[in-house]
């Protein structure tokens, strides 16, 4: 290889002007992009360097590329690649396109960004729409789990620990909490137990509570619920980190909560 970009760099006008520039430290306009790194450039046996690496001839650039991307890394890592190695003007560029370019990356590469969430409003009246959702388990209180259940009018939250995310369980605290606030309209959740089960829409049903189910593995859908979470471990960790009661912790946590302007 070395050979075949010493060869190549004879024969390339621009780098033999280059040559010439650096040995008599006169710079044409046309060689602004290597005047600027000129105290990086110096010339070995034919071939010019930069700070170690080959400055490879216009000629040979396909080559490289080709070579370094052996394997088909993507654009970050065959840059990474290349800039070990090689330099020349506009590499950085050329990389991107060649990866653009190539077809097994784009098939087998990276997956699209997502499609952008649709902003979702809240409902006209308070306990119309509801979230469930588990948090934990907490290893070092048991292995209890908190029950949150927040209203997408009001924002009003209710979190309760709870041993299991069996049914009769969640039907226990839910009966509970609808013998105070009525029964919603809606229900939304993810689609893990207990929420998957029969048991628990034919308990919606019964109710005439309409069961909602965020898509699979995409916990976003379920945001609102999903950004408690961070109050209800801050309740956790506190208790944990101060030695007090992890109930009385949460509940002085949801009740600040509820009390605070939505």
């Amino acid at each position: 290889m070395e050979t075949e970009v010493r060869a190549a760099t004879a024969k390339d006008e621009t780098l033999q002007r280059v040559i010439n520039a650096l040995e008599s430290e006169v710079w044409p306009k046309t060689l602004s992009k290597f005047k600027c790194i000129a105290e990086d450039l110096s010339v070995l046996n034919g071939i010019v360097m930069k700070r170690g690496c080959a400055v490879i001839p216009e000629l040979l650039r396909k080559r490289a590329l080709d070579i370094a991307h052996t394997g088909h890394p993507l654009a970050a890592k065959l840059k990474s690649i290349l800039r070990e190695r090689v330099w020349w003007p506009g590499m950085t560029v050329d990389a991107e396109q060649w990866v653009e370019g190539c077809q097994a990356c784009a098939t087998t590469g990276k997956p699209a960004k997502p499609t952008p969430m649709t902003r979702s409003f809240a409902p006209k009246a308070a306990w119309q729409t509801i979230a469930l959702n588990f948090n934990g388990p907490y290893a070092k209180l048991g292995g209890i789990l908190i029950l949150v259940v927040v209203d997408y009018r009001s924002r009003y939250l209710f979190a309760k620990p709870i041993r299991s995310t069996g049914l009769e369980h969640v039907k226990n605290y839910l009966d509970r909490v609808f013998e105070i606030e009525g029964y919603p309209q809606n229900i939304k959740t993810d689609n893990g137990p207990p929420f998957n089960s029969e048991d628990y829409k034919k308990y919606c049903r019964e109710r005439g509570i309409n069961a909602i189910f965020s898509t699979p593995f995409f916990p976003q859908q379920n945001g609102l619920v999903e950004g408690y979470m961070k109050l209800v471990n801050k309740a956790i960790a506190t208790a944990i980190s101060t030695g007090t009661n992890y109930v009385k912790e949460l509940q002085a946590a949801v009740e600040a909560h509820n009390a605070a302007a939505h």
